[in-house]
């Protein structure tokens, strides 16, 4: 069975802004998450790395792709190292990191350098429930798309949940509820986006001293 989508204007996309810039060209460190299919891992992107080992630098645009590449909408995309040592199948990496803030966290502390403020964007949590009585009468073929999203749920909420215990007040999440757009990932409806953008609106509204506030310590 085919992606619902061809990545033809994606990758026109990537290239026109990306162009042949590779991950050690980065200018501020870069993390980016994408899971590798056929050796089973989760892979990352480190332009801390690609920096000194070219087996670790990959085309920023074939980095993007990876990333984007959420499964049954695109197809996976084989990347190649700079060195041409390895090529590795990815898909994205939200299959495991649907909140990569825990990633990008453990890689500066793992390096050894001070976290002032972390702060992560989300893309809307889901509102939709889901009763007992339907539950109960899912079976096998019923579960999997509601289980797709409770996991994506669940791990977004333990993410927020390990960071907020360990970063503190250096954490800061800006998640809105999706109250009137629709939470499915391709709608990209003129209604739609009207719809997220009310959404957005109203969390910068709740959340504007938290802003000010985030933009305040990165600037200083």
């Amino acid at each position: 069975m085919e992606e619902r989508y061809d990545d033809e204007g994606l990758r026109d996309a990537l290239d026109r802004y990306l162009g042949e810039t590779r991950l050690r060209e980065a200018l501020v460190d870069v993390l980016i998450t994408a899971y590798d299919i056929q050796g089973r891992f989760a892979f990352f992107f480190r332009s801390a790395r690609a920096r000194t080992d070219p087996a670790y630098d990959f085309s920023m645009a074939e980095a993007a792709r990876a990333t984007s590449a959420a499964p049954a909408y695109f197809e996976p995309i084989e990347v190649t190292d700079a060195a041409g040592q390895r090529s590795y199948p990815l898909i994205d990496g939200g299959v495991f990191a649907i909140n990569p803030a825990m990633c990008a966290y453990a890689d500066v502390v793992g390096a050894g350098k001070p976290v002032n403020v972390l702060a992560a964007l989300g893309t809307g949590s889901l509102t939709r429930a889901y009763t007992l009585a339907e539950a109960q009468g899912w079976g096998q073929l019923g579960w999997a798309r509601p289980l797709l999203d409770m996991v994506f749920d669940g791990v977004a909420d333990t993410t927020d949940f390990q960071l907020a215990t360990l970063a503190r007040e250096r954490y800061v999440r800006l998640q809105v509820e999706l109250r009137y757009a629709r939470d499915e990932l391709d709608d990209a409806s003129e209604a739609n986006l009207r719809r997220l953008r009310g959404d957005a609106e109203r969390l910068i509204a709740e959340r504007s001293a938290d802003i000010e506030a985030l933009c305040e310590r990165v600037a200083g």
